[in-house]
């Protein structure tokens, strides 16, 4: 997997995911806090490629919990 990843990822309630560019096969680079990479792999569909690189999630800035609960959820349908 000595790829370097493509961005834009996909984000999931467990982690962010990037692209092999050559295969396009999702890897894993960043776990959310209080998610385990087990709880990630009993979700998956499949067998979970982990870039050697995973990290942590960074938390959201003032600014995109902004974004997040004024614009995007005003109703506050989704805790957070």
């Amino acid at each position: 997997m000595g790829q370097d990843l493509e961005r834009p990822g996909v984000i999931t309630d467990f982690g962010v995911y990037n692209f092999l560019p050559r295969t396009h096969e999702t890897v894993l680079t960043e776990i959310h806090p209080e998610v385990t990479l087990q709880q990630v792999r009993d979700n998956m569909g499949s067998e979970v490629k982990v870039s050697p690189r995973l990290r942590a999630t960074p938390p959201p800035t003032e600014e995109e919990l902004h974004i997040i609960r004024q614009e995007l959820d005003p109703d506050r349908i989704h805790p957070g």
